[in-house]
């Protein structure tokens, strides 16, 4: 805001510019005449402008006192003639006109200033309440995923366990004969089923160690990991295609089926039922075979690519149903490919619909499987 100089002060720049104005109109009086008076417009303007309206009347006054005596006959003398008068009259009205409007136009500035001013102590305090409630937010989410984080993990962790409960059950029952073939079966599924357990509380901690790296056929691990998302992808269409690239890995057969199925299960989770899945190998570089995951589902954006395999995290929905989970399975796999020397990311999927999982798999013994 401009800050108007005091009375006093007024009165002095009024009087200055005045006097400046008629020593100009003295000196430069014959390239003036008769338009004598043109010097003291600016003047009023000036000073009503930086001195306010008060101060713009005061030059307004001096001004046609100083024309009236030095510039109109007869000269120094206050005295003027008719015609003179009129145009004495005429200046006085045209820069009090002036002086309001310079005058009128510094409030406007100044409360154009004061509403600018006023708009960025809105927007700081806007920016610091959005800034608490984003952080009460963030507390309210954490409260949140700390309640669901234990439903979440049960949800997990029941899965296996209550497969191995059912065959122990039923290994128990005495009232129940089964032959050998049966058995074993339910001994195979327990076993199963306290791998996987393993494996995903392993996933929690620390990424799991690796062991039993061993050459294994490409076509036997696509089969192993399709008879373990039977139940997963029965209402999709499921196309594996092992290509001719590549016939043999070398991993930890258990750990990658436990990761492409869980990439599988995430797959069949967020596409529509009918839709197809496609498993695809081929060969990446000399020493990986590349399979690739994809499905017709919403697909995922580019910013939210690496998040989507950060604990805990899940990919919003935008529209349908809810999907159940607990934001693990992605980040997991990852770790279990990252053991066996490959990579995972996600790309666009062809044709630009759904979402295309890729985990490189090491071909030889030699990958580094730090």
């Amino acid at each position: 805001m401009t800050r108007l100089p005091s009375r006093a002060l007024a009165v002095v720049l009024a009087a200055t510019a005045v006097a400046v104005a008629s020593l100009a109109t003295g000196v430069l009086w014959p390239w003036l005449a008769p338009s004598v008076s043109v010097l003291f417009f600016p003047v009023v303007m000036v000073v009503a402008t930086y001195g306010g309206l008060g101060a713009g009347l005061i030059a307004t006054l001096l001004s046609a006192a100083s024309l009236a005596y030095f510039f109109m006959p007869p000269y120094w003398s206050f005295r003027v003639g008719a015609a003179d008068l009129v145009s004495l009259v005429a200046f006085v009205g045209a820069t009090v006109l002036i002086a309001s409007v310079a005058n009128a136009r510094r409030r406007a500035e100044d409360a154009l200033r004061r509403a600018s001013e006023r708009s960025d102590q809105l927007y700081h305090e806007l920016q610091a309440s959005f800034a608490r409630e984003r952080q009460a937010e963030g507390m309210r989410q954490t409260e949140r995923l700390k309640a669901g984080l234990l439903d979440a993990l049960t949800h997990n962790l029941r899965t296996p366990l209550t497969a191995m409960k059912a065959a122990v059950t039923a290994l128990r029952a005495d009232e129940v004969t089964m032959d050998v073939e049966t058995r074993r079966e339910l001994v195979e599924v327990i076993d199963e089923e306290v791998d996987r357990l393993n494996r995903f509380v392993g996933g929690l901690g620390s990424a799991t160690t690796s062991d039993g790296i061993r050459s294994v056929d490409i076509v036997d691990l696509l089969q192993a990991v399709q008879h373990k998302a039977d139940v997963l992808t029965q209402s999709h269409r499921l196309v594996v295609d092992p290509g001719r690239e590549v016939s043999t890995v070398e991993v930890d057969r258990a750990s990658v089926v436990e990761a492409l199925y869980m990439v599988l299960e995430n797959a069949a989770k967020y596409s529509r039922p009918g839709t197809a899945i496609q498993v695809a190998v081929a060969r990446h570089d000399a020493h990986h075979a590349r399979v690739s995951i994809t499905d017709e589902g919403p697909g995922i954006p580019r910013e939210l690519r690496e998040r989507v395999f950060e604990r805990f995290f899940r990919m919003p929905v935008l529209s349908g149903p809810a999907v159940s989970g607990s934001g693990l399975g992605l980040s997991i796999a990852r770790q279990l490919v990252a053991t066996q020397g490959g990579r995972m990311w996600i790309e666009d999927a062809p044709g630009g619909v759904g979402t295309s999982v890729v985990v490189t798999l090491p071909t030889d013994v030699e990958v580094d499987r730090a």
